[in-house]
């Protein structure tokens, strides 16, 4: 569950509202399954959390996300300085 991964009610609520958080649930507990550390989740997730707020930014659907979608938003990671 994400709430074994964050712990803050806000960062909670913007996971779960965004396009993509109907599946962070699965997707932490696939994790737990296969051993992941807390690290390494807590990164995952907030790397969803991105792609979620690039889809939100350009109005994008779930169910948009194609191999074309998905290279857009490497390219924007691509062209962004790491912080």
């Amino acid at each position: 569950m994400l709430n074994q991964v964050f712990s803050h009610s806000a960062v909670l609520t913007r996971l779960r509202t965004g396009p993509l958080g109907f599946v962070l649930d699965d997707f932490v507990d696939g994790m737990r399954a296969r051993g992941h550390a807390l690290a390494t989740m807590r990164q995952y997730v907030r790397d969803v959390d991105r792609l979620a707020a690039w889809m939100h930014r350009r109005r994008c659907t779930p169910g948009m996300l194609d191999e074309a979608t998905v290279e857009g938003f490497l390219s924007s990671l691509r062209a962004t300085p790491s912080d």
